[in-house]
């Protein structure tokens, strides 16, 4: 009996200190633009343990499964957490480690950001670790499906091919970048200027202004005729075809959201298009609407600031999308009494 009691206690310290290495996500799928995070987790190994960790395969990231079956390099942004270089490959002065002494073993981890512009389905390659001692350790790769905003009800073999074009960064996209800081220092001046003014103010008779007039009736203009003149303004226009893709989308939905507001008191010009899409769940529009309202405020998001490009076609149909949104959600006239 002794004898099993110590083979049972050698067994559990030796799993104890077993030493395994996996990547780790919370998210099986995304969509195009969006941004996941890569947790690379090492158990039972200490900071002077790793050499080096050789990330080179992401260089050369490739579809494994997709529409139309074609292989290229995939087009995505990668941000190496605490990892310190850009060539992929991390040797042991690059690395900081965060440490979770809660395990135990203890655990080393880091979390890696990546951002994928295509539609596909692929395997994400897992490093190679390096140990000091020189042994190597491969880490078991990690699969994704990256969908379009417009197929994600549909199954991903038979969606079509979609990509997502990015456009270069330009100097104005660097100082948007630090919009917060621009606004912080245009408020500070503006707060300097206030408590000049109001330091040097002199005090001047008050006029209490004119005798209360009456005042006139004004009839106002129902909030789907003020929308569907400019909707229909802005369908002949056709600014989607003058390479002005993202004034026309910035205009199509100042328009949806001007008239949601007017016509459903929600504060639509201050939301974003996600609590938009919240504030109108109910019985305000019909399922085919909140769909294709859907569509249309997810991709213009993504035309504005992620510098995508949508085909032609689907800015017209969105157009004419949110002129039937009007149309058949438009204020009934009330009754006149006989």
């Amino acid at each position: 009996m002794r004898s099993l009691i110590t083979l049972f206690l050698i067994f559990s310290s030796l799993w104890a200190q077993a030493q395994i290495a996996y990547l780790h996500t919370d998210k099986d799928s995304i969509l195009v633009g969006d941004e996941i995070e890569i947790k690379l987790t090492l158990s039972g190994f200490s900071h002077t343990d790793i050499q080096e960790i050789n990330w080179d395969t992401l260089s050369n990231l490739e579809f494994r499964n997709a529409a139309d079956s074609t292989n290229y390099p995939i087009d995505f942004d990668f941000d190496p957490g605490n990892f310190k270089g850009d060539d992929y490959i991390y040797d042991i002065y690059e690395i900081e480690w965060s440490v979770d002494d809660q395990q135990s073993p203890q655990e080393l981890y880091n979390t890696f950001k990546i951002r994928f512009w295509e539609m596909c389905g692929l395997v994400i390659p897992a490093p190679v670790i390096t140990l000091t001692n020189g042994e190597t350790i491969q880490v078991g790769s990690k699969g994704l499906i990256v969908k379009s905003p417009f197929y994600d009800k549909i199954e991903f073999e038979k969606a079509p091919s979609f990509y997502v074009e990015r456009e270069n960064k330009k100097f104005i996209d660097y100082l948007l970048d630090f919009w917060w800081l621009i606004t912080l220092i245009l408020a500070i001046i503006i707060a300097l200027i206030i408590r000049n003014r109001w330091k040097n103010r002199k005090v001047k008779p008050t006029y209490s202004g004119p005798p209360d007039l009456p005042q006139r009736k004004i009839d106002r203009i129902p909030p789907d005729v003020t929308a569907l003149k400019k909707l229909k303004s802005l369908k002949e226009s056709r600014m989607w075809e003058t390479e002005n893709e993202k004034a026309y989308v910035s205009e199509l939905t100042e328009i949806i959201r001007e008239y949601i507001e007017n016509r459903f008191e929600i504060k639509a010009l201050e939301m974003t298009s996600s609590e938009v899409l919240d504030a109108m769940k109910g019985d305000l529009l019909n399922e085919l609407q909140m769909e294709q309202l859907g569509n249309t405020l997810n991709v213009s998001d993504m035309i504005k600031f992620a510098k995508s490009k949508a085909d032609a076609s689907l800015h017209e149909k969105f157009v004419d999308d949110a002129i039937d949104m009007v149309e058949s959600s438009k204020e009934k006239p009330a009754e006149e009494d006989e």
